[in-house]
């Protein structure tokens, strides 16, 4: 924060005190993961790398460095924050050490930042995925057969699997109950969003906030308790849309921090405003449709 001279203290007091409310923070969130078979890309082979160091680095406007360390967790996520920070976007994130012996090769040394959200003075930044990789593609990795005809024969370009995007309605379906990833319908809000969500909506369980109605315990007003209900069940669909397509626009982690922050700080208008943002991308609108398949009966 930058202090200007002046002969008069009740301004200067008067230009530190504004200057503290607009400061803003940001926070940077992605995932790492051994990529197993050197495919060089996401995979069903590729797992998420619990305890991975990375290092955000970045210079500010002012060309000060800063460097903010950052470990993933159990899904491979990491977070890293910057207070009173909220221009990063000349900033990267690097690779620093994996603690797999089996998987310790850099494969994409650093990565730029996106801004994904801009919230309550807040800003909100993701990367692409950072690989690790084997010497050499484990055992468990499929071997491609050798070609029969030595021809080589030209190959049509290859086409993208399709993204899904499922609004909160088809994940509330029991029929698509199968394609819930890291998520069961029975875990709790509190273990899912956090203690904050639990102090807001009680100990309800994943489906519960997707079917979630108009009425709010303990809140008369309508409009208010639709708000808030519609920001939960669009929260909880993003989600699991993260989980099940990797193209998705929102990681896992900022989700969470973008839901919890609203909470903490937000007014209702907030939690509309995020609640419609989560509905289009829940809705995938000009980028795909819902693809869930209808699951097997047991």
């Amino acid at each position: 924060m930058d202090h200007h001279k002046c002969g008069v203290l009740l301004l200067l007091a008067i230009a530190a005190f504004a200057a503290a409310l607009v400061r803003g923070d940001s926070i940077v969130s992605g995932n790492v993961f051994c990529d197993q078979c050197l495919h060089g890309r996401p995979s069903m082979w590729g797992i998420p790398i619990r305890g991975a160091k990375v290092l955000v680095h970045c210079r500010n406007r002012q060309g000060m460095a800063m460097a903010v360390p950052a470990m993933s967790n159990f899904l491979g996520a990491f977070v890293a924050n910057f207070p009173g920070e909220h221009d990063l976007q000349h900033c990267t994130s690097r690779l620093m050490w994996s603690p797999l012996k089996q998987c310790n090769v850099v494969a994409n040394a650093q990565q730029s930042l996106r801004l994904e959200w801009k919230i309550l003075d807040n800003a909100f930044y993701t990367v692409k995925p950072l690989y690790f990789t084997p010497v050499k593609p484990l055992a468990i990795c499929p071997v491609s057969r050798p070609k029969l005809d030595p021809i080589v024969v030209p190959k049509a370009p290859a086409q993208q699997q399709p993204s899904s995007y499922c609004r909160a309605d088809h994940w509330m379906n029991p029929v698509y109950s199968c394609h819930w990833k890291f998520v069961t319908p029975d875990e709790s809000i509190a273990k899912l969003l956090g203690p904050r969500a639990r102090n807001k909506y009680g100990n309800i369980t994943a489906l519960e906030a997707l079917v979630k109605n108009s009425s709010l315990n303990g809140i008369a007003d309508q409009h208010y308790a639709t708000t808030y209900n519609g920001l939960l069940s669009e929260t909880v669909a993003a989600l699991l849309n993260s989980y099940y397509n990797s193209r998705f626009s929102l990681s896992p982690m900022t989700i969470s921090r973008i839901f919890d922050n609203v909470i903490a700080r937000g007014t209702p208008k907030d939690a509309s405003k995020i609640a419609a943002e989560f509905r289009r991308a829940n809705a995938g609108v000009g980028k795909g449709t819902c693809l869930l398949d209808v699951c097997k009966s047991k």
